[in-house]
């Protein structure tokens, strides 16, 4: 959260019910998504670590259903995941219609999230257990590289019991 590019056009743009908060510490913005009702992600991003990091605080994400947010997001609506086993709830388009709906979903559901489901679905994206996951993938690599390049020094003919090299 902070002032972006956009910021002196969209402030010109809102009225009073909606606050800016400019730039605030890690602890603010955790605070902030601590409080908040759901996180709205419209934008696409390859990773996007903001729905996590409100997830980790338990709390759902209502995002654009493309890029990142398919990765880091558990949605309800377009499939079959209830509430209390899903993260957040997606929109289709962004357009002002497509958020809408996607608003209206996460009120009608809202109370049957499960904010300890959230916060365990974010510990995936831990820096400790990326470690973790991935040096067990690269452990595995190695080992079935070794396996498939490993020649034998000899094999025994069973005819002559000769080595064959």
């Amino acid at each position: 959260m902070g002032v972006g590019e956009e910021y002196r056009r969209l402030r010109r743009m809102a009225d009073s019910s909606v606050t800016f908060l400019g730039g605030l510490s890690d602890q603010e913005v955790q605070n902030q998504y601590a409080h908040c009702r759901a996180l709205l992600f419209p934008g696409e991003e390859d990773f996007g670590i903001v729905p996590v990091e409100a997830q980790a605080c338990g709390r759902p994400v209502i995002a654009f259903s493309k890029g990142g947010a398919l990765e880091t997001v558990v949605g309800v609506q377009g499939e079959d995941v209830p509430p209390e086993r899903a993260t957040g709830v997606f929109f289709a388009e962004q357009s002002v219609d497509s958020i809408t709906e996607a608003i209206r979903t996460f009120e009608a559901v809202e109370q049957e999230f499960s904010p300890r489901f959230i916060r365990s679905h974010a510990e995936k994206f831990d820096k400790s257990q990326f470690r973790d996951t991935m040096s067990k993938f690269i452990a595995a690599k190695l080992t079935e590289y070794r396996a498939l390049n490993e020649l034998p020094r000899h094999r025994s003919s069973t005819a002559f019991n000769q080595p064959v090299f």
